[in-house]
């Protein structure tokens, strides 16, 4: 690691007194924080060798949260009775001692261990000797052996390789996944961590507002060939470059969640899987999703523009708006994560379109975010009820509508896709409980990503028949009305290098969809 890198200590300490505030709650024999089983004689988390295409892991994220950064071939074991221990090399050993005082004065109690692995070991020796210290800790213990960990968590290179294979053959010790504990861990943030996350929200607000809306505009005003791939590229380089935005962010703070993602011309995918195709850009309806990252902390935020749209498209969208509102007004301190996605459902019924809670593209209209961009365990799904909101949570709240059909007979029809889709998603932080703790006296949770929703915002109208009716009285062979705001769109060559993002791989993204409804029993 290059000079100039500093471990706070006052952090650190506090951190970890976070961990074991509630370690018997949360590091569980029987599961993390679900109340059954003993508390687990140790809890470990392992890092592996560093590598380009940084990836959304829950060790990752604890190790930024800790240290405030990713030190790679690291391993951290938290035992009972605040005892702490490090295996890690020699240059990650100094940064860390040289905040060890600082934090077991903050946390008191604290015993911080440091083990420095020797250059051109495995680190077998010190895993070994690790573990029979977490067995000596849970002497007299139900669950003497248990060690929680982060079954999930999968990494490369010879360190994690032995250190999985050390643990899964150590005589006396059995593992227990505790993914759900370190997501309660990291679920509330400080108000450290809400400055990122409003920063990395603002960011995304100022791409959508100042880049993305004006080059749509622009692009269906010129009437321009442009893929969506290369929108999304363009996109992503004003994300990594702030200033272009007009944006005053360290640049080497920021970075994408992930690709900007832009859809059109009846071909859509919702999920946070979904990539830009290079197909070129339909005037009909678009969508939109793009997510910026500032000191590693996620945003989020989705529009849905219509080109000459229905009355229906019209009545639908009208009907998303107040859902997401609704939802977004049930997130207070004490409320069910369930009853946000009940919101959802209510509102749609109450505008009058039932039949729009069968078109919801997800299970969830939600999920936590933070140091990752999404949080399955805090997702907003109908089943999520043993989770409540806190103050200081963050989450991307989205109503997303996909298969939708329309209708060819009515008016403007023949201008849209015959299935089409829509979305609004947002960035939100829940509040702190009113004064008088009386729930109806809560504020809603705040709306962090400020971008124009409204129907007049966006909607755009090329074929207007009336106007065309007038201008062929007054000028024959006049030409057809077109949105009047012009921004030149700037031809500019893509990037040489897109960015590295700390985003998830494909597969890793695929498995987040697939366990949507984590932490929900």
């Amino acid at each position: 690691m290059s000079g100039g890198v500093f471990i706070d200590g006052n952090v650190l300490g506090k951190r970890l007194g976070e961990i074991y505030k509630h370690y018997d709650a949360r590091f569980r024999g029987g599961g993390g924080g679900d109340g059954e089983g003993a508390p687990c004689a140790a809890v470990a988390v392992a890092t592996g060798k560093s590598t380009e295409d940084l990836r959304y892991m829950k060790s990752i994220a604890l190790e930024m949260w800790l240290f405030a950064y990713e030190l790679p071939e690291t391993l951290i074991v938290f035992l009972r009775g605040k005892q702490v221990h490090v295996v890690t090399g020699k240059t990650k050993a100094k940064l860390i001692a040289a905040a060890k005082e600082a934090a077991e004065e903050q946390c008191k109690g604290l015993s911080l261990t440091i083990h420095t692995r020797a250059k051109g070991t495995t680190g077998e020796d010190e895993f070994k000797a690790v573990l029979e210290a977490a067995k000596a800790a849970a002497e007299g213990s139900a669950d003497a052996a248990v060690v929680g960990h982060l079954a999930k968590d999968k990494h490369d290179g010879t360190f994690f390789e032995t250190w999985s294979a050390t643990l899964g053959s150590h005589a006396g010790v059995s593992t227990h996944d505790v993914s759900a504990g370190f997501a309660e861990v990291l679920a509330v943030k400080s108000s450290d961590e809400q400055t990122n996350a409003k920063k990395a929200a603002y960011l995304s607000s100022q791409a959508m507002v100042k880049y993305v809306i004006p080059q749509l505009e622009t692009i269906i005003d010129e009437e321009k060939k442009v893929k969506h791939s290369t929108l999304s590229s363009l996109t992503e380089d004003r994300i990594l470059e702030p200033s272009k935005l007009e944006v005053r962010l360290k640049r080497d703070k920021v970075n994408t969640c992930y690709a900007p993602v832009v859809q059109s011309g009846g071909n859509y995918n919702l999920k946070i899987t979904a990539q830009s195709n290079s197909d070129l850009l339909k005037y009909d309806t678009i969508v939109v999703s793009l997510g910026a990252r500032y000191a590693s902390y996620c945003s989020n935020v989705s529009r849905t523009m219509f080109v000459d749209p229905t009355k229906t498209q019209e009545r639908y969208y009208e009907a998303v708006v107040k859902a997401q509102a609704a939802c977004i007004q049930v997130m207070k301190p004490g409320n069910k994560l369930s009853e946000a996605h009940g919101a959802v459902v209510k509102s749609l019924e109450a505008s009058g379109c039932p039949e729009l809670v069968q078109h919801m593209t997800n299970k969830y209209v939600g999920f936590g975010m933070g140091l990752e961009f999404k949080e399955s365990v805090y997702s907003l799904t109908e089943k999520n009820e043993s989770r409540r909101f806190e103050a200081g949570m963050i989450f991307n709240v989205s109503v997303s509508l996909s298969g939708l059909k329309m209708d060819p007979s009515e008016k403007g029809a023949a201008e849209q896709p015959a299935e089409y889709a829509m979305q609004v998603s947002d960035t939100v932080l829940v509040r702190e409980a009113a004064a008088n703790g009386a729930e109806e006296d809560a504020q809603p949770a705040e709306l962090l990503t400020e971008v124009p929703k409204q129907w007049k915002d966006i909607s755009y109208i090329l074929n207007d028949d009336e106007d065309e009716e007038m201008e062929d009285k007054e000028n024959a062979g006049g030409s057809k009305k077109q949105k009047t705001k012009q921004v030149k769109f700037e031809n500019e060559a893509l990037p040489s290098k897109r960015s590295s993002a700390m985003r998830a791989t494909a597969e890793e993204r695929q498995e987040q969809e697939n366990s949507e409804d984590g932490g929900a029993q």
